[in-house]
């Protein structure tokens, strides 16, 4: 019997949500190929590949959110939550938050898995039959790169779910995840290929895309070289190949100058006192341009947190409110009163805006990725330029300075900035990931408190286990331990 793939029906989704209305005709089940260039080129602009969420489309047309891909959020140890609330937001997120080795019930959907296969099920989909169709050469090139380039970015994020970190010494020997090229709804899935072929794959996709790319972003919803190149630094960067991923980073930043959407770091000097209002705190940043119009993106990949806010459940940790200083205009995004009313005091900050969070490509992790191979290469000068930069975007300038002095000091003063600038969206999860390999780092204990009780962050707790869903249909793939 068939071992069925779980991820296929948001190709329907896709198709609903893109521009090439023709192409909603009914056609026979499993022929619903697309025709046309223009066809292709519409799937890309479908709404439902912006979010990392598990989308489902019913025959009738009516379409279902499965479940969006944010446990990240709460296995971070910037952030800390109370019994009070975590109770009302279900199991898994109490899971992820204690470290679980199940974190996920064998009925679950899990948005980590659905979420990225379901799209790579689209873009292969487009990068593997867009060429066969009349059109411009070169505008068929630039659907099929884009195609590329998001499948290998799909990859990225899964094996750094369900494969361990990247360790250079044993990644050819630990198991990563299905390295999956082909849109077949019906096809066997196939074995879970090593950590180090996952990557090579990510390395070779992206490699190949990014000179088909457009030179030229068009906008932020679409793939250009600028985004090409960001991902290639992030995923160089992710193996610790710090003098690689510099170089692929530095082409990211020439890129993003001939984006035509604008690209800035918006200035939290000027712009807090028209975002905030002092009769509405528990809001927070209520006047944060939503992720669609944020000029500070590159390539939009979102999660929503807005459960967590409304929950509040999403508080930031004690340890890294201690890194940021008083006058750090990113602490307005935390608020110490609850969501709704503003009438309850927490135990905590949460983080109350914005309450959707850009996980692909922006300007200021770009600066934030381009200072730490910097400082990891010896160009302290360089890397605490870039820091600069950064910072007095986001306080005032007497307080941006940088100090550290060492290459050491510096690293961490990054991986500390990158605290600051990210805290309580579930990026510092990946972070953990990685640092878990370097001697900097390796040796730091993670733990988490809930009332009385605190929780320790073991090694194999940093990689998921694979959803037992897909194990019911796959009986002969291994499980994480």
């Amino acid at each position: 019997m068939k071992k069925r793939l779980l991820y296929i029906s948001l190709i329907s989704a896709a198709m609903a949500g893109s521009s090439c209305n023709k192409f909603l005709d009914v056609v026979p089940k499993g022929k619903d190929t697309p025709r046309t260039l223009e066809h292709y080129n519409g799937l890309l602009n479908s709404t439902a590949l912006v979010n990392y969420a598990d989308v489902v489309q019913a025959e009738n047309g009516s379409t279902t959110t499965k479940g969006t891909a944010v446990v990240s959020v709460m296995m971070g140890d910037d952030l800390i939550t109370d019994p009070l609330f975590l109770q009302v937001m279900g199991p898994s997120v109490a899971n992820a938050y204690t470290w679980q080795a199940d974190i996920f019930r064998p009925e679950d959907d899990v948005a980590e898995w659905g979420a990225f296969y379901g799209q790579n099920y689209v873009y292969n989909l487009i990068a593997n039959n867009v060429m066969a169709v009349a059109g411009n050469e070169e505008k068929k090139r630039q659907v099929r790169a884009e195609a590329r380039a998001a499948r290998a970015l799909m990859h990225f994020m899964l094996v750094n779910y369900f494969g361990k970190p990247y360790n250079a010494a044993t990644a050819a020997g630990d198991p990563g995840i299905p390295v999956v090229k082909e849109a077949n709804a019906n096809g066997t899935i196939p074995p879970r290929s090593s950590v180090q072929e996952v990557y090579d794959f990510i390395i070779s996709e992206l490699q190949a895309a990014i000179p088909d790319l457009p030179e030229i972003t068009p906008m932020r919803l679409r793939m250009g070289q600028a985004a090409g190149y960001y991902l290639l630094g992030q995923t160089y960067l992710t193996m610790g190949r710090y003098e690689a991923a510099l170089k692929a980073l530095e082409s990211c930043r020439a890129a993003v100058a001939k984006s035509h959407v604008p690209v800035r770091l918006y200035d939290y000097n000027q712009m807090m006192p028209q975002w905030t209002s002092p009769a509405l705190p528990q809001y927070g940043v209520f006047g944060h341009p939503t992720q669609f119009d944020n000029e500070e993106n590159i390539y939009l990949k979102q999660i929503n947190i807005l459960d967590f806010v409304f929950g509040n459940v999403a508080m930031l940790s004690p340890a890294a409110e201690e890194k940021f200083d008083p006058a750090d205009l990113r602490l307005k995004f935390f608020y110490n009163k609850d969501y709704l009313t503003g009438s309850m005091t927490l135990p905590y900050k949460l983080r109350n805006s914005p309450i959707a969070i850009n996980i692909g490509a922006g300007l200021p992790g770009l600066y934030l990725m381009l200072a730490e191979c910097e400082a990891r290469t010896g160009n302290l000068a360089a890397a605490a330029a870039d820091l600069l930069t950064l910072r007095k975007s986001r306080m005032p300038a007497d307080k941006a300075v940088v100090s550290a002095t060492t290459r050491e000091e510096m690293i961490r003063f990054v991986i500390d900035e990158r605290i600051r600038e990210l805290a309580c969206t579930g990026q510092r999860w990946f972070d953990m990931r990685r640092l878990s390999n370097d001697p900097i780092f390796k040796d730091i204990t993670y733990t988490h408190t809930l009332g009385s009780k605190t929780w320790t962050l073991s090694p194999e707790r940093l990689t998921l286990r694979i959803p037992a869903k897909i194990l019911q249909q796959n009986p002969g793939m291994p499980d994480n331990p």
